[in-house]
Order: C-alpha cells, then structure tokens, then sequence
C-alpha cells in the first residue's frame, strides 16, 4: 500500500516558498507535532507543506533505528525496501525540507537526507540513531538528548495558535457555550506503553471530577484515539444526574473548540501531547495523576508543576496564572534561522 498524501496550504505563497513534507507513520501523536511544526514554520516564511504516511514492512518495523544507520547502509537508498510501496512512497522530486517524528520515521528522514544533502532534514523526537544523520534535532527536555543540533523543548509541537483557538471557539460556540461558566475541558488519554494506569484510577478520576462538578463547574469531556471503553463508563457512571457533555466520537470533533472555550483544563497524565497544547493557552491545566508513568513522563510533569504552570488535580478547580507554553513557534523560528544560514553559506545557484 502506498503511502497517503495530503496537502496542508501554506499561510502564504510567492516566488521564495520552498516545499517541505512532514513524514511520520501516521500516529496522531505523531504527525500532529510534524504538521503542526511545518505549519508554524509557514507563518515565518513562505511554504508548501505536505504529509507523507509511510509505513513500514513488519520485517523492519521493530527493527532498531541505530541498524539503519550502519557505514554504507543508504547506499542506493535501500532502507526504502522496508517501505509499503518502495522507493514509490516517497514520489519524487523530494522537498526542500522534511520533517519527521518518531522512530520509525527517523531512518527514512535520514536515508533522504543521506540521498540528498541538499534537503534539510528534522527529526522531533529522540531517534535512537546518530543525531549527526539530521540537520536539526527537536526532542522533549525530558529526554536529556544533547548535540549541537538538538533542541531540547518543555513538552511537544502541536498545531494550536491564537488564531486557530477563536475560529474554533466561534465555530463551537452555539454547542458548548450554553454550559454555565466555569467550563472545565476533560481531556482524557488512557494506557500506554509508558503510562499503565491501575485499576483503580478510572474511578478515582471520576470521583474527582463529580467533586468539581459539584462545585459548579461544567465539564466538557473528550477521550482521545486511546481513551478505553471502561474508562468512559466510570467517568459516565460517577457523574450520573450531573450536567455535562461528553464526546460520543461522532460528528465534528471538538477537541480545538474546547481548548478554546475552556476556562480552565483537567488533563490525564498519560498524555504529553495533550499536556502541552492545554499549557498553551495559557489557562489553568489540573493533571490527574495515573500509575505506572515512565521516568520520562514523570520529569516532564515535574518541570511543569515546578515552573508554576500545572498542578495535580485533586477535586478542586483552582485559579493561577502563567506564560503560556509556545515552544512550536520557537522552533519554528529556529529553523527558519537555521535553513536561511544554509542558504547564504550555499550562495547563489
């Protein structure tokens, strides 16, 4: 199967914009930090954007990316045998710049980038192979990933602008915005490889969250692609005879309109990704605690609490104030930085 292609457009276009692809496996985790980078970068200065989903034999799926890395390994560009279409998933002519999240885009990201140099090549997130194989490097502070082309950041990209947050909060205004204020957005994970969560936590959260409701705060809840059943039925059955509104997965999806409208947020510790879009607003972020966190996940939420920008749910809607987390758009300019001091070291032609 070949890889799917979509087109993002670009904020803006003119004789300068340069092409750029996001490559990832197509995990919403993923090419959300992907996208949403390319799309930031867009605002600095002309692109066309593209995503590419490739997806990898099950030969070489779990292979480790330090393999691919081997002296002479892209040698005839064969790494792109272990790609569903071959070389064909990656059509040419390849872009200006590719950008690339997760392990198993990595060795691809690199194998392009080794093919041709001319290409600037990202990776976000930790690649378990030589960061030399990449122009820049992007990976969580918790990762304590170091090179002189690594960017450590405080949590993940993601696609969210001020821009973005009141369109969606104007289109979603009329369905959410009759629940009486304080509205609380619940945005719910649930088990990973690096968050096991207990059986109890499900109906810990739920006690919590009738706790808050009964405080008077409206809650608009949205499970997430990993949320389980069971999870939304303890939430369900501990808020029975409250009022409040629940994301049933049909329909538009809400999750950008409730960040917008959300005058405070309640966010399962599984998740970095949606940690880190909620710190963006700028509005008070309630973790509620799961077990089994990994080491990293649990440096990365201590940062935060330590910094003053989230605190543990504990039942009760609290109040304070920080600066909002934007490292997408430092990023971004990081790049633009980075590309244009390529550019001028290349000279004309």
């Amino acid at each position: 199967m070949r890889a799917q292609q979509m087109e993002t457009p670009s904020g803006r276009a003119g004789a300068s914009e340069i092409t750029a692809w996001a490559v990832t496996d197509g995990r919403a985790g993923n090419e959300t930090q992907a996208v949403g980078l390319l799309e930031a970068f867009a605002r600095v200065r002309p692109v066309r954007v593209e995503r590419h989903r490739i997806e990898l034999l099950r030969a070489f799926a779990w292979m480790p990316p330090r393999l691919w890395a081997l002296p002479g390994a892209w040698e005839g560009g064969w790494p792109f045998l272990g790609l569903r279409g071959g070389a064909g998933a990656l059509p040419r002519p390849w872009p200006d710049v590719v950008v690339g999240t997760g392990r198993r885009s990595g060795p691809v990201v690199a194998a392009m980038k080794k093919i041709e140099p001319r290409i600037f090549a990202v990776q976000i997130l930790d690649p378990q192979m030589p960061v030399e194989a990449f122009d820049l490097v992007v990976v969580p502070d918790h990762d304590r990933l170091e090179g002189p082309n690594v960017i450590r950041v405080l949590g993940s990209m993601n696609r969210l602008s001020q821009k973005r947050l009141a369109e969606e909060a104007k289109s979603w205004h009329q369905r959410l915005a009759l629940l009486p204020r304080p509205r609380v957005a619940v945005l719910l994970g649930g088990p990973s490889d690096s968050a096991q969560w207990a059986p109890g936590d499900g109906a810990q959260l739920g006690d919590n969250l009738l706790e808050m409701a009964r405080a008077g705060a409206s809650l608009m809840i949205t499970p997430s692609r990993r949320t389980p059943a069971k999870l939304i039925e303890e939430v369900k059955a501990a808020l029975a005879g409250r009022i409040y509104w629940l994301w049933d997965g049909r329909g538009d999806n809400p999750y950008f309109g409730m960040l917008g409208l959300a005058d405070a947020f309640v966010v399962t510790a599984d998740s970095v990704n949606m940690v880190s879009e909620a710190t963006s607003t700028g509005k008070p972020v309630h973790v509620a605690q799961v077990s089994g966190l990994s080491p990293k996940i649990r440096r990365f939420h201590a940062a935060l609490e330590t910094q003053g920008i989230t605190r543990t749910f504990r039942g009760r809607l609290e109040k304070w104030d920080y600066v909002p987390i934007d490292e997408t758009a430092r990023v971004a300019g990081e790049l633009a930085a980075r590309i244009g001091a390529v550019t001028r070291q290349a000279g004309p032609g």
